[in-house]
């Protein structure tokens, strides 16, 4: 798969091995086939089944794992991990999981966010048993997931994110989620939610919103089952606030509503999970800073709450408190929220974006205040994922990447900490990531 980025590129994480902003998508120059991108606060990296991970941009807290201070504006590879199936980030750390299901980790730590070690410029094997399928990064946590189902989670536990029911600020060592359940999908954003092989929702961490759903804005330190009864296929966890999508296809959010981003109708915040007003069958749904968006069953896209960046695709700067349908004749299949701004992969795999647009982020080959419609990322490129970045109110971190079919890894958008991998400045174009040799 071919992988492209674009937009702000100050820190190199557009990874064409330039600073400079790029205003469409550039192709990352890896070299080979990646399966996975992720981008974080600003920096990326990429994982190939067949070979490493490589990672570029921001690098003050040795995000970046290649053993070195300092940002880069082109990937390099993160030593001692060998073919690698998934990567997560957050805003200063990242963790993989290799071949044999063993998960490292590298980056800022001070016994904070990474199990059982100091901050890292290499990265660090995991001291445990099990052997995780995925993993996920919220903004200061970590979790993964095993094969049986067995959920552990590391990093800060102000609120009890990690979910292992400790009073303790932060965890040293990876806790294993108490209750004995069995996951099957694990989203973090500033709290944890999962879904169980029972269909059910349980969500662990701050609740002072109500994100959690149990009916309470009592934080929980351990897994609390998410009221209503209701059978989910997917959930999304975003800024304060928690959306899901039910095997019949409806779509429910709650917690922080303050932008309208629960699509009830209302600004009142929720501490149950309360139906997106719509008569749509929803399929996939991704929570982002202040605003919602979801995929339907028809291929459409439905966005919800703040729209002061555009992030809504409707073609204004009004805000919503229900579902408005994105104009657009694409057909979606799924759909990507950075902190203000969306992308989706249509099904012929062309990418569209929309949002706030001053960091190129877009990739439409332009920078401005905000595109308030879907527009094509230029290039005519054909992903298969996308990744925006979010985690970060910074307007100086916007940036996007994706992975396309033939396995190379584009950016673009803000490379203010050589987080596009391109070797040169920000891009406001697909550039593709430079791959070490």
């Amino acid at each position: 798969m071919l992988s492209i980025a674009g937009g702000r590129n100050s820190f190199g994480q557009v990874g064409d091995g330039t600073t400079d902003i790029r205003w469409s998508p550039a192709r990352v120059s890896l070299g080979d086939s990646f399966a996975q991108i992720a981008t974080g606060w600003a920096h990326a990296c990429a994982a190939s089944a067949r070979d490493n991970v490589q990672c570029w941009g921001a690098n003050g807290g040795g995000q970046l794992g290649n053993g070195v201070g300092g940002p880069r504006s082109v990937p390099e590879v993160v030593p001692d991990i060998g073919p690698s199936i998934s990567a997560s980030l957050s805003a200063v750390f990242g963790c993989s999981v290799d071949g044999l299901r063993a998960t490292w980790c590298w980056g800022f730590n001070d016994e904070t966010y990474l199990p059982g070690i100091r901050s890292r410029q290499r990265p660090a094997l995991f001291s445990l048993s099990v052997r995780f399928e995925t993993t996920v990064s919220g903004a200061i946590h970590s979790c993964g997931l095993t094969s049986a189902g067995s959920a552990w989670c590391w990093g800060n536990n102000a609120s009890g994110q990690l979910g292992d029911g400790g009073a303790a600020w932060v965890s040293a060592q990876a806790r294993e989620v108490a209750g004995g359940h069995a996951f099957k999908q694990l989203s973090a954003g500033t709290g944890t939610c999962a879904i169980a092989v029972t269909d059910e929702a349980y969500c662990w961490g701050d609740n002072s919103a109500g994100q959690i759903g149990d009916g309470t804005t009592v934080s929980r330190r351990v897994p609390t089952l998410v009221t209503g009864a209701f059978s989910y296929s997917g959930i999304s966890s975003g800024w304060g606030f928690t959306c899901g999508v039910t095997i019949a296809r409806a779509a429910y959010c709650w917690g922080f509503n303050g932008w309208g981003q629960l699509g009830d109708g209302s600004t009142a915040n929720r501490a149950t999970p309360t139906l997106v007003q719509s008569a749509q069958s929803f399929l996939t749904v991704a929570a982002g800073g202040t605003a919602t968006c979801a995929v339907t069953s028809l291929g459409e896209i439905h966005c919800w709450g703040d729209n002061s960046w555009g992030q809504l695709g409707d073609g204004t700067l009004q805000n919503s408190q229900l579902p408005r349908r994105i104009p657009s004749s694409a057909s979606f299949v799924s759909v990507t929220a950075g902190t203000y701004h969306f992308c989706a992969l249509a099904n012929d795999g062309q990418a569209y974006c929309w949002g706030m647009n001053i960091h190129g982020q877009l990739g439409l080959g332009y920078e401005s205040f905000s595109v308030t419609r879907p527009q094509q990322v230029v290039g005519g490129h054909r992903f298969v994922s996308l990744s925006a970045a979010g985690f970060s109110t910074s307007w100086n971190t916007g940036a996007t990447c994706g992975v396309r079919g033939d396995g190379a890894a584009l950016c673009w958008g803000s490379n203010s900490a050589g987080q596009l991998g391109n070797g040169h400045g920000w891009a406001l174009t697909p550039v593709p990531v430079h791959r070490v040799p």
